[in-house]
């Protein structure tokens, strides 16, 4: 009931819980066996919780690759945090030396299953490579293929009003709009995730350190 059951109003007193300061989240989410996840971060759907450890490698997330995909309904190997800011960046540091031929380990800007733009690096033929992958509806398009000299990569998103840029190393290689995921377009209500992922052949899985969001 508001305003004492009357008609509401622009302005109305009511009682509210103590205030209560809170101090600014940390921008580098880290990993280890003898703490809880951070209450920031989420999965999709009921998580598989066998494909996620803190214990297998300590200091880091273990995300094991599973039947589904980003462009699947259910709980792809997935975790994730909101994009909270118009302005802001997402990151972390990918090895994907343990994954198997065909599959892919990165980050994603998420707003759904048909929705998403992602960089990650793809294990083909026995090489790395960062892809830059849109999916829009039905349509699926590598925008940006590198091929990498090591297993290892830094990999960020970085969001502004107008657009979504793929950073690779610190530098960006590609850049997409960032209305063609918006609810506007792609219709949903959960907003954006900024999220890292792993999916493919069974048995690949990467060692996460960190995940980190600015702004």
């Amino acid at each position: 009931m508001f305003n004492g059951g009357n008609i509401l109003s622009e302005k109305m007193q009511c009682p509210t819980l103590p205030l209560h300061p809170y101090a600014a989240p940390a921008q580098e989410i880290t990993f280890s066996p003898s703490k809880k996840l951070d209450m920031r971060l989420n999965y999709l759907c009921n998580p598989v919780e066998s494909n996620y450890s803190q214990v297998a490698r300590p200091g880091h997330m273990r995300m094991r690759a599973g039947h589904k995909s980003l462009n699947d309904a259910g709980s792809p190997t997935f975790l994730g945090v909101r994009q909270t800011a118009i302005d802001q960046t997402f990151g972390t540091t990918i090895d994907a030396a343990t994954l198997r031929d065909g599959s892919r380990a990165g980050i994603t800007a998420y707003m759904g299953k048909e929705y998403h733009y992602d960089i990650a690096i793809v294990k083909r033929d026995g090489k790395c490579i960062a892809q830059v992958v849109y999916r829009l509806g039905k349509l699926t398009h590598i925008a940006k293929e590198i091929e990498l000299e090591t297993t290892r990569a830094q990999i960020t998103i970085k969001a502004t009003a107008h657009d979504y840029a793929f950073m690779l190393n610190g530098k960006e290689i590609a850049k997409m709009d960032s209305k063609f995921i918006s609810t506007e377009t792609a219709g949903g209500f959960t907003g954006i995730y900024f999220g890292a992922f792993v999916e493919g052949k069974k048995g690949s899985y990467v060692d996460i350190p960190y995940l980190e969001i600015r702004g």
